[in-house]
């Protein structure tokens, strides 16, 4: 999976802007190409580092309960350093199976709606969203994550 991040300053005056492409590692929870499809639901930049939260894309049924058993209810951090041009860092936010034994945390829903740094905290956070209005006992109720950049950690 191939996934490309652009930056821009002073766009209008066309001073600076660069791209760079970033190759998802395919051994990664994100770059599996099963079923449900995953891809990246939104990316930061803190610290000379990129962090990539995959996302699980919603599916379009004729009904919106179906989709509540369809995802897997996973959701994937990567930390991509910058500097070395490498990723350095991954944790796999789910339940703990022995097709994904580093799991931790448990299952939540995986579409990611928005993410950011509160840098005071050094926290990585994300917004889920239960768009598909799925029961509580599908695990699939919209919440906030906050990811410890210190030590990587679910917070």
């Amino acid at each position: 999976m191939l996934f490309s991040s652009v930056q821009s300053l002073s766009y209008l005056d066309r001073k600076l802007s660069s791209f760079t492409f970033v190759d998802i590692p395919e051994d990664s929870y994100t770059g599996e190409k099963i079923y449900p499809y995953k891809g990246v639901g939104c990316s930061v930049i803190h610290d000379d580092k990129l962090y990539f939260v995959s996302s699980t894309f919603p599916g379009r049924y004729t009904y919106d309960q179906r989709y509540c058993q369809q995802s897997k209810k996973y959701v994937e951090i990567l930390e991509y350093d910058l500097g070395v041009k490498n990723f350095t860092n991954n944790l796999l936010l789910g339940d703990k199976t022995s097709e994904y034994p580093n799991a931790v945390a448990g299952k939540g829903s995986d579409n990611i709606k928005y993410c950011g740094i509160h840098k005071k905290y050094n926290l990585l956070y994300f917004v889920s969203r239960n768009i598909h209005n799925c029961p509580t006992t599908d695990n699939y109720d919209s919440s906030i994550v906050r990811i410890n950049l210190t030590d990587f950690s679910f917070h």
